[in-house]
């Protein structure tokens, strides 16, 4: 029997698929088929011509390649017989990662933070079809984080995220974002950031970077901004109120935007109660040219006032003549007509028993054009909602009233057993007055167009009451000549209490405060403000225990002396005595007698004698 070997067809693979991704190059091929081909040992893998490996499966990765770089693959069948011939080669190269940045950065400035957002490089491309092994999109937030800039750490929870390939940009990791040029935070799952705890004031620069497996993307283009105060807070513990860098005393815009927190601001506080819905600033020279920052006719805020470049709305904590001083310079640039005008507010709060009832309010209106400024008016707006919810009364009850005495325009909750009170008080003398008690519907207040702000400025002083209505009060001064490069100041506090009494009391102290530490301020006449006539006013508290304040004005030099008698007509105690320059004085009253022995509870006179002037006061001690 003659017979011979079989001849081995050494059998190949038929063809070769090879693709790639940012790491590797994958290879895989259809199992050889056919009789009679040899014995199998596996397939030799060439890359370039030269044998990398042999193995027994039907597919292959290739890793530790160079980016842009061909290269070219051939498979071949291995038999101990011999080898197969190769297949046709396939060239290819590694997807070359560009590490790709955000489309977009922006950077926006806020109270002692600011808010970062930037294009997700995942939304900017296609997404390529799914590789051989898909892999989970990254699940963005709705939310941005927020981050102290001490916490310096990654936002994002790495461990959380999944991988995202990036069609052209590479395997995405995340965002790094710099502050100064120091990492601040690693991001994997948002495209926003809040990061607080800035100085305002303070130029501060960010910049960003993708991360990618592949490497990290180039560093963006600073972004340098300045934070900045919207609003401040005063707080006294008995009274509280917001500033704005807009000219607005109680908020930055109305209430009813959020009315969770009240608004964009405190209002005006006392006693646990906001008093306030709007309140501002109006200056004019007539009625086609007035800047403010309160409603319009249309139904908006006016936005004429803004703050000067390069200054920032602050509140001093250690202020040199209360515990709180705030400060805002701002200009007129915003209306549509500007006076040309340069103010700097400043407004004090204080701790002291006689003057925490009130917020004090500074203004210095600088003629910044090349021509004077004649007939100028300037003074605080304010819609007061008074509402005692304990007798339940709402604004819409309130009463407004002109006290002569302290030039002040005062609302209480309701004309009948009023228990919450609301002022504001002009402090100059010499500079004019328009002190006007409004009906918000009647006066043409909820539109409040310049041609019924003008009527309210330049008004003088109306003591008509408002009464059992939704009101509001304008109080400045005016009219006055400012020449170019010429400044005149101007002083409103306003006030709260629980009494007439009490309103009257905190008037007197708030105005001592004003002529104690504001002496040099004038009058257009260059006169000093000075009282214009004697007057003896009710001490407050009355009843007291164990000691009230009495105040007393000179309006010219006089000798004065202020006793304590009994009912009886008996001297108790002298309280002054002496000669007297022109000014506001006030003396404590306690329940002792000039021996410094104590007296008995019960009615007493107090008794004022100036040259020609006399006058009497009851003060009842209650122990």
């Amino acid at each position: 029997i003659c017979t011979t070997l079989i001849t081995p067809a050494f059998c190949a693979p038929d063809t070769l698929t090879v693709y790639s991704d940012y790491d590797m190059v994958y290879l895989d091929w259809p199992a050889f088929t056919g009789y009679y081909c040899g014995t199998f040992i596996g397939y030799n893998i060439y890359q370039d011509g030269v044998p990398i490996d042999t193995v027994t499966q039907t597919m292959y990765e290739v890793e530790n390649l160079a980016y842009d770089t061909d290269y070219c693959f051939t498979v071949t069948a291995l038999y101990e017989e011999g080898e197969a011939a190769p297949t046709d080669a396939v060239c290819i190269a590694l997807n070359t990662p560009q590490l790709c940045l955000p489309d977009s950065f922006a950077v926006e400035p806020a109270d002692t933070s600011v808010f970062i957002d930037w294009t997700s490089v995942v939304d900017s491309v296609d997404v390529p079809p799914a590789p051989p092994e898909p892999q989970a999109n990254i699940q963005k937030k709705v939310f941005g984080n927020s981050i102290g800039l001490n916490d310096i750490n990654n936002v994002s929870n790495p461990e959380t995220r999944s991988l995202l390939e990036v069609e052209g940009c590479g395997v995405f990791l995340g965002y790094t974002i710099f502050y100064d040029g120091d990492t601040v935070a690693f991001i994997t799952d948002s495209t926003s950031l809040t990061i607080t705890g800035l100085e305002n004031g303070e130029e501060h620069c960010f910049s960003i970077s993708a991360a990618y497996e592949q490497g990290s993307s180039s560093i963006s283009d600073e972004i340098c901004v300045i934070p900045f105060a919207v609003r401040r807070d005063h707080e006294t513990g008995i009274v509280q109120t917001s500033i704005t860098n807009e000219g607005n005393i109680g908020f930055t815009d109305w209430a009813w935007i959020d009315d969770s927190t009240m608004g964009n601001g405190l209002g005006f506080e006392f006693a646990g109660n906001n008093n306030l819905f709007e309140g501002g600033l109006m200056v004019g020279t007539s009625q086609n040219q007035i800047s403010d920052c309160i409603r319009n006719e249309s139904g908006w805020v006016e936005e004429d006032f803004v703050e000067e470049e390069g200054t920032y709305l602050h509140i001093d904590t250690t202020g040199d003549i209360t515990h709180e001083e705030g400060l805002v310079l701002l200009n007129d640039s915003g209306a549509d007509n500007p006076l040309g005008i340069h103010i700097v507010q400043k407004s004090y709060a204080d701790l002291q028993f006689e003057t925490r009832n009130g917020i004090l309010f500074h203004y210095t209106l600088v003629n910044e054009n090349n021509t004077d400024l004649t007939g100028l008016y300037a003074g605080l707006f304010f819609d007061w909602d008074i509402d005692d919810s304990t007798m339940g009364m709402d604004y819409l009850m309130n009463s407004a009233y002109y006290n002569a005495d302290h030039q002040m325009v005062y609302v209480q909750d309701q004309e009948a057993n009023p228990s919450h009170f609301a002022a504001s008080m002009l402090l100059n003398v010499g500079l004019g007055a328009n002190i006007d008690a409004l009906y918000n519907d009647g006066d043409g207040v909820y539109q409040y167009s310049n041609q019924n702000k003008w009527m309210h400025m330049n008004g003088g002083v109306k003591d008509e009451p408002s009464l059992s209505a939704d009101v509001s009060t304008y109080t400045g001064i005016g009219p006055v000549d400012i020449a170019a490069g010429d400044s005149v100041t101007f002083g409103i506090a306003v006030l709260a209490a629980s009494s007439i009494y009490e309103l009257e009391y905190v008037a007197g102290e708030l105005r001592n405060f004003w002529d104690t530490h504001f002496p040099e301020e004038l009058g257009n006449d260059s006169e000093a403000i000075l009282p214009d006539v004697f007057a003896l006013h009710q001490n407050y508290p009355n009843p007291f225990n164990p000691v009230t304040s009495i105040r007393y004005d000179i309006p010219e030099a006089a000798n004065v002396q202020v006793s304590v008698y009994s009912l009886l007509g008996q001297k108790v105690k002298t309280l002054a005595s002496g000669a007297h320059q022109p000014g506001f004085y006030a003396v404590q009253r306690n329940g002792t007698n000039d021996h410094g022995s104590p007296v008995a509870s019960g009615m007493y006179i107090c008794r004022i004698q100036a040259d020609r002037f006399n006058a009497v006061k009851k003060l009842i001690l209650m122990k």
